[in-house]
């Protein structure tokens, strides 16, 4: 019977090589959310470019303006465009999902 000595060598061993491999991973899911948030920005501002984004954010300007401009009086127009935006992203714009997009760029590569 080997030394016990062996089995713990075995063991760090095994999960500094586990570590490793984990790192790698975590290192390439994020290059991979990387490129899928440049993809839904991009997207997400061909969608604002188009009659239907534009129509959308026409018809929440006014309800925006009226509140920013009691709420945040010195910085309204930007706060009417975020708050536009982001109603837009959720309730209009239709994107995958990260799962999704990820196994759409494996079937497809």
């Amino acid at each position: 019977m080997p030394p016990d000595w062996i089995y713990a060598h075995e063991k760090d061993r095994k999960r500094d090589q586990w570590a490793a491999e984990r790192q790698t991973q975590a290192e390439n899911e994020e290059q991979l959310r990387q490129k899928y948030q440049v993809e839904r920005n991009a997207a997400f501002q061909t969608y604002l470019a188009t009659s239907e984004g534009r129509l959308h954010h026409a018809n929440y300007l006014p309800t925006f303006l009226e509140f920013y401009r009691v709420v945040e009086p010195h910085r309204f127009h930007a706060a009417v465009q975020e708050a536009a935006n982001g109603k837009i992203e959720r309730e209009q714009f239709q994107f995958p999902d990260f799962g999704v997009w990820l196994l759409d760029q494996k079937v497809t590569s």
